[in-house]
């Protein structure tokens, strides 16, 4: 976690190497825009995280891996959506033309994997930028 605002960035991805890189490389944007970073390896985990503080804090973005173990990230981030429409959305993945991606009725912003961190920052940036709804 970066600092205690109360919005947040939700990272998920099961590989802790990526988590740990993207908590850095995201710092100066979470602070620019008062938010949160909270990151999770396992989507179970994030989903609780989220349900545990609906209604307490909002969930701005997330940021997260398409496959995973017991989750996968299109599962949670429809499962935030429920009660956050809104939130905005980055999809990591090594194969972005996987099926699971292709009938998805919002519009996320998809990055291959491996990804270069000062593009993610950047679509980060865009993302929170953006007012219109996805």
């Amino acid at each position: 976690m970066v600092n205690n605002y109360k919005d947040f960035i939700l990272v998920v991805d099961d590989e802790k190497g990526v988590l740990a890189a993207l908590e850095l490389g995201l710092e100066d944007i979470a602070r620019k825009y008062n938010l949160s970073i909270k990151t999770f390896s396992d989507p179970v985990n994030g989903l609780e995280f989220f349900n545990l503080n609906e209604g307490k804090t909002y969930c701005r973005l997330i940021i997260s891996d398409v496959n995973m173990p017991r989750m996968n990230g299109v599962e949670l981030v429809e499962n935030v959506r429920k009660l956050n429409p809104q939130t905005k959305v980055i999809f990591m993945t090594a194969d972005p033309k996987q099926d699971i991606l292709q009938n998805i009725k919002y519009n996320p912003t998809i990055i291959s994997k491996p990804f270069n961190l000062f593009n993610i920052m950047d679509k980060v940036e865009e993302k929170l930028e953006d007012k219109v709804q996805e």
